[in-house]
């Protein structure tokens, strides 16, 4: 069956491509606003439009590409089966974060018109009345990541760049983190033999920003500080129980442990 990637120049949308096409499967990559998405049939196709960092800085572009297209995709392309990214950041103000937690969201938040365009796209999928389609909230996804500054990647570049890291939030806050490489494997099999509708895809496990600064620093051999008055968030773990019940095999890798590669690679791309 043909596998479509609408959103293939980003960051997971291109690790799922080169992934699928290791696999020997068919693959279309169709460029942004290609006409003939609305006039093939598309197979499986995996929905990661979206913006990431850039997203308070583009507030219009993110409820086209979160919400808007995708209602139109899911009106008028033909597909068999749909995944979407969704994010964690729907948890933000929830008290639990597993699948059927209630999420809260304030209108004028900036960073809230992000998760209520995630959510929107998310109701928009469950209420189509298409089979087949399925949602998947995914936590921060790391890797080799030259398409945008997140903040891992800030915090590298940051020591490789000035000799030096100055991080902006406090040493406790901290995070959950997925290797992209778990992120697209799990995204195949949660498409193909997931049970449900809905899915939390994460390690399960905060880091704390002082861990990874510290161990960075160590790495790159730059002396690191805190801002003065640097803000403090709280992100609760992401649970993953139901992920784990049908996929028992999902073992992420730790992040801390790639760390020493992944500054490696962001090194060599300075050269």
């Amino acid at each position: 069956m043909l596998n479509t990637v609408l959103g293939a120049g980003g960051f997971i949308g291109s690790n799922l491509v080169r992934f699928l096409r290791a696999l020997k499967k068919p693959v279309w990559a169709p460029a942004r606003g290609e006409a003939a998405i609305f006039e093939q049939p598309l197979g499986d196709v995996y929905y990661c439009i979206g913006l990431t960092s850039d997203f308070r800085e583009q507030p219009f572009a993110t409820v086209e590409a979160h919400v808007s297209y995708l209602a139109r995709v899911l009106r008028e392309a033909r597909f068999d089966r749909l995944i979407y990214l969704s994010s964690t950041r729907v948890y933000s103000a929830a008290g639990e974060t597993d699948e059927a937690a209630v999420c809260s969201v304030q209108a004028r938040s900036m960073s809230d018109l992000y998760n209520l365009s995630k959510l929107l796209g998310e109701s928009l999928c469950f209420n189509a009345g298409r089979p087949g389609i399925k949602v998947v909230r995914m936590s921060n996804v790391y890797g080799a990541d030259f398409s945008s500054r997140n903040f891992l990647a800030s915090l590298i570049l940051e020591g490789l760049e000035q000799g030096r890291i100055e991080l902006g939030t406090a040493l406790d806050s901290g995070k959950d983190y997925l290797h992209v490489q778990d992120a697209v494997v799990q995204l195949i099999d949660i498409l193909h033999n997931g049970a449900g509708d809905l899915y939390n895809l994460a390690s399960g496990c905060n880091v704390s920003n002082g861990e990874l600064v510290a161990k960075i620093a160590e790495i790159l051999n730059v002396p690191w500080s805190v801002r003065p008055g640097a803000p403090a968030f709280d992100f609760p773990p992401i649970r993953i129980a139901r992920l784990k019940a049908e996929f028992p095999s999902f073992q992420p890798r730790a992040v801390l442990d790639d760390l020493a590669g992944l500054c490696a690679v962001y090194a060599e791309s300075l050269r």
